[in-house]
């Protein structure tokens, strides 16, 4: 951890490996070392130290936390991320940051029905992100969008607009034509993201 710390990664791995052989049970050298094989661009490796972590211990929550934030770190993963965080909030259903993981993981993923009951109780908080992921997942699942205060419509909107480019960025490419068909609704809450995302579907299909 020391040389971790010291931003020595390649020398810390060594002595990781030799503290599982030192004792194979050992859930906190698993997790250190997982956090270190993601720092080092091992997803893989530090998803599989996470599992045997779980397999361990399936209350550990820190593993699930870590799990959920490299799992969610590219798009390749999504659906791992799926999967990850439905057994992680069935295991410590308890946990603000795992439902959290969980809605983020089914919106990127492109399944907004299924995050639409998640993203209204963290928009009970007023904040523009989640209110936006909660409007993204209501017209993913062809329901009415959550109105928008006047003075946050700006904010609210730039979050919207993120969240977009995250789909796209994922290849959701379904999600991405549902919101699409969705531009009508949008304007009722948020007529300036709708606008913007207008102008540019009529540019790519000009460009098309």
């Amino acid at each position: 951890n020391a040389l971790k710390q010291l931003g020595q990664v390649e020398e810390a791995v060594p002595f990781y490996r030799q503290a599982l052989l030192d004792d194979p049970r050992s859930e906190g050298a698993r997790l250190d070392f997982a956090v270190l094989e993601a720092q080092r661009g091992g997803i893989l490796p530090a998803l599989t130290l996470l599992n045997e972590v779980i397999a361990l211990n399936p209350r550990n929550a820190k593993a699930w936390e870590v799990g959920g934030v490299v799992a969610l770190r590219q798009p390749a993963t999504i659906e791992f991320a799926m999967d990850w965080t439905a057994e992680a909030v069935r295991n410590l259903p308890e946990s603000r940051l795992l439902r959290s993981q969980r809605a983020e993981a089914l919106l990127l993923g492109g399944h907004g029905a299924e995050a639409v009951a998640l993203w209204a109780g963290f928009a009970t908080s007023g904040e523009p992100g989640p209110l936006a992921s909660l409007i993204v997942c209501q017209l993913l699942a062809g329901n009415p969008p959550s109105p928008v205060p006047a003075q946050s419509e700006s904010a609210v909107g730039q979050e919207f607009i993120r969240r977009y480019r995250q789909l796209v960025d994922h290849g959701a490419e379904a999600a991405v034509l549902r919101l699409n068909d969705q531009l009508a609704s949008l304007a009722t809450v948020l007529p300036s993201a709708a606008g913007l995302l207008r102008r540019v579907v009529e540019n790519s299909m000009v460009t098309a």
